[in-house]
């Protein structure tokens, strides 16, 4: 099972995008975490992947230790293995926990939009201060003491149009893998939408001169699109409510994942007891009903993200309501994603049939 761990609901950054609303005083403690993982052993897990996330989860760096030392007890004591992830605004790294990161294979999501000018106008602290030069340093140590680090920039309404120049700026800065968000609660107009579609064609353009010249890199969303299609996987058979991933909530509570935390109608479970199986099995039932008659004729509907009940809580409220703009950045990224892959693969791209689609397990 793959558990997100919403270690605390404090932040010390105020984004101005961030989606998780006002910030709470709820955390989770060791004997929560330790309630899980000892579970886990229980059931006779063999693999177990605990992702760190908040709030600031480096702001709980004791309890990450203590994690990661209870499981080396439990790994010595069963046939079990923990994997870690967490996702950072990196304001917080030190030594201490590079050298926690380094020794245990962390994967890092990395919170940074890209330049300096990028970075510091929506990526700020409480007393509106930019927090580039402190997570661009940082960034340089991750990448020089850790495996895998994946830069984690936001596409939004008011970077959108150098969204090609802050990801060269990433793979400039180290990073070989990149996971572009795009902000879906932001005020997008019909009029952006042919602007959007030439810069992430701009953005195809530069991943492909850049991986002509022999660079190692991966590119969400592209890569995950090619992926669906090569592999002939159902992009909507990934969701799996409940089944091999959960989301902890800092007030103990078990959502099947990230936006359904909080809504109690979603609610799966607590710390206490457990995942009621019977709540997961009906809340799947409900969710994996399409209910979009549009969607049932869609050609790409394999390829599309219609049916995730987070995004479509995120931007309609229903888990089932798929809303215009989903519709609409899905298809023109599906449409660049399909014209890059042909280009590289009709010129027989080195570093691109090297993929084998694929070479890093986004989380």
């Amino acid at each position: 099972m793959n558990y997100t761990l919403y270690l605390t609901e404090k932040c010390n950054l105020n984004c101005k995008y961030c989606f998780e609303g006002t910030k709470g005083e709820n955390e989770l403690t060791f004997e929560d975490v330790k309630t899980i993982m000892d579970r886990e052993v229980t059931s006779g897990s063999k693999n177990c992947i605990l992702t760190l996330f908040g709030g600031e989860p480096l702001l709980k760096k004791d309890l990450i230790f203590d994690i990661v030392n209870y499981a080396k007890k439990l790994e010595k004591e069963n046939k079990i293995r923990f994997k870690y992830s967490i996702t950072t605004n990196g304001t917080l790294i030190d030594e201490a926990f590079l050298k926690l990161a380094k020794e245990n294979d962390f994967l890092i999501g990395y919170s940074l939009d890209g330049e300096k000018e990028t970075q510091n106008k929506n990526r700020i602290n409480y007393n509106g201060d930019g927090t580039y030069d402190v997570v661009f340093e940082n960034a340089k140590k991750l990448l020089k003491n850790v495996k895998t680090v994946i830069a984690m920039p936001v596409i939004t309404k008011n970077n959108y149009t150098d969204m090609t120049k802050n990801v060269e700026h990433l793979f400039d800065i180290g990073f070989k893998a990149v996971n572009c968000a795009f902000d879906y609660i932001a005020d997008w107009q019909d009029d952006d939408l042919p602007i959007l579609k030439n810069e992430y064609t701009k953005l195809a353009d530069m991943y492909y001169q850049r991986l002509k010249k022999g660079e190692k890199l991966y590119l969400q969303p592209f890569d995950n699109k090619i992926s669906d299609y090569i592999k002939e996987q159902d992009c909507n058979e990934k969701c799996m409510l409940g089944l091999k991933h959960v989301d902890v909530s800092s007030s103990k509570k078990i959502y099947p994942c990230t936006q359904f935390v909080g809504r109690e109608e979603y609610e799966i479970g607590n710390i206490e007891t457990g995942i009621d199986k019977s709540k997961r099995e009906n809340l799947i039932k409900k969710l994996q009903t399409d209910g979009n008659d549009i969607c049932k004729e869609c050609e790409i509907k394999k390829r599309c993200k219609h049916t995730c009940g987070c995004l479509n809580i995120l931007t309609t409220g229903d888990p089932k309501e798929v809303s215009p703009l989903i519709c609409e950045t899905e298809r023109m990224i599906i449409e660049i994603s399909d014209k890059l892959a042909e280009r590289l693969y009709k010129e027989k791209v080195q570093t691109f049939y090297e993929k084998e689609y694929l070479g890093y397990e986004i989380i």
